[in-house]
């Protein structure tokens, strides 16, 4: 009778622990992961890819399903007022976003809780994946030359919008020249050629690796030597010259006087 009773009690306690095994908030999803984009790494890809495992010790059986949200919110925690729709384990261990287009830098959040049964109360941790940083913009540059110079090495400055985070500099074309780091100002760039107006070209690229070209910069190379030429080709009056100049002056001066006396005489006579 003994052995009898022993095993009904045996009975009773696995169903117990299995009952509030089942019916117990499940713990963390598992091997959650992104097979598309990198945490903190910025893509044009605009559709991210999502895939995990059930809560360590859970079946599918076990489990409701999963509610799983893309946001751009950064803290996030699911409860019985903000539960998104419910995806059933035995379909889904993964998901795909929709396409994010037309985004400059947006960070967006991955959450997923598994949910228990019943699904009203036992609603499992929240996980995180993310940020993914999702970049379909291009950054926008103007480049500030000096009108005029008289040094063949120049400083440039930069204004941007967007994430700028290289420049590349050209004196002959867009594309003829070596990616740098961006500051918003490049000392000492080195114009090429004899004097004349000079064009600058630049493009500007993110992380993400969108570029685009800033409208082409002009300055005048204007050399020393030939700003001097330029001064001394200017014809200058002497002191004698400008008295010589004086006394014509006067001259015509007196000349017109004369001519309005003469025409005055000439109208009296006339009356």
């Amino acid at each position: 009778m003994w052995t009898y009773y022993k095993s009904i009690i045996v009975i009773i306690f696995m169903t117990i622990m299995h009952l509030s095994h089942v019916y117990a908030s499940p713990g963390d999803v598992q091997n959650l992961e992104s097979i598309s984009h990198g945490v903190n790494e910025p893509t044009q890809l605009t559709e991210i890819s999502i895939r995990w495992s059930n809560p360590q010790g859970y079946t599918d059986s076990e489990l409701s399903g999963f509610a799983y949200t893309f946001t751009s919110t950064s803290e996030y925690i699911y409860n019985v007022n903000n539960l998104p729709p419910i995806f059933p384990s035995a379909e889904t261990k993964g998901t795909i976003s929709n396409a994010y287009e037309n985004v400059d830098g947006e960070q967006i959040y991955f959450y997923i809780a598994a949910i228990g049964i019943p699904p009203s109360i036992n609603i499992g941790s929240t996980s995180k994946l993310g940020p993914f940083i999702i970049d379909k913009i291009a950054p926008t540059l103007q480049v500030l030359l000096p009108e005029t110079t008289s040094d063949s090495i120049i400083d440039i400055t930069f204004g941007s919008t967007g994430n700028p985070y290289q420049v590349c500099i050209s004196n002959s074309g867009y594309g003829n020249c070596v990616w740098e780091s961006y500051q918003t100002n490049r000392p000492d760039w080195p114009l090429e050629g004899n004097a004349g107006q000079k064009n600058i070209f630049v493009q500007v690229r993110d992380k993400a690796g969108n570029i685009s070209n800033a409208p082409v910069a002009t300055t005048e190379y204007i050399p020393e030597d030939e700003q001097q030429a330029i001064i001394i080709g200017v014809p200058t009056l002497s002191q004698s010259g400008l008295f010589i100049f004086g006394l014509i002056l006067i001259f015509i001066v007196l000349l017109y006087r004369n001519k309005e006396r003469d025409l005055f005489a000439f109208s009296l006579d006339k009356q």
